[in-house]
């Protein structure tokens, strides 16, 4: 296959070949040992895509803020990030296993806890209460389940399980009606 300079018949002697966009964006360079790079931009000037002659890939994705919400290179090395309304990072994730969660955290108003929770219930609860890690995805009853017995943990300790805190001992919760999924239940203290 041709490289972009043979097509075009380029002179290396007056220098390697250099492509831009119409914003004035390197979109494509050729050296004269065929060493070649590209890149492709969204319609924010965003590199969304470079890749080298040499077989190596960046991938990136861009939010509506031009924050950089994903990052994939050809050695299988990928990030995850979320942004609050005011740029901030509040979630971080790599393919190395790091994970930093500073997304807001709600606090029990508005989940519904009550022992005779049928497990289902409870699953349901845990997916939805806790980030899903993608890796589990093949195996999210499983997933569920392993949530749903954290969240049975908190509740045998009075815990909240989405806050932590000993709201249900200390009445904090008790008696506040929510709705989950549909159904409607009231917060009530375990083990009275």
């Amino acid at each position: 296959m041709k490289t972009i300079a043979q097509l075009l018949k380029h002179d290396f002697d007056k220098g390697s070949l250099y492509l831009y966009d119409s914003n004035n964006k390197l979109i494509y360079f050729e050296h004269s040992n065929g060493y070649w790079g590209k890149s492709e931009f969204d319609s924010n000037n965003n590199e969304i895509y470079y890749e080298q002659s040499d077989g190596y890939w960046v991938k990136r994705e861009f939010d509506s803020n031009n924050n950089e919400i994903y990052y994939e290179q050809s050695d299988g090395y990928w990030v995850k990030r979320e942004f609050d309304s005011n740029n901030n990072e509040i979630y971080y994730e790599n393919s190395d296993g790091e994970i930093r969660d500073n997304r807001p955290k709600e606090s029990c108003e508005g989940k519904q806890i009550r022992e005779e929770m049928t497990n289902k219930e409870i699953e349901e609860m845990a997916l939805e209460m806790y980030p899903k890690n993608e890796g589990y995805a093949k195996h999210e009853r499983l997933f569920a389940q392993a949530l749903a017995m954290k969240v049975r943990d908190k509740m045998e300790q009075k815990q909240c399980p989405k806050c932590h805190r000993d709201t249900i001992k200390n009445g904090a919760c008790e008696g506040k009606i929510v709705e989950i999924d549909g159904k409607t239940y009231k917060l009530v203290e375990l083990n009275k």
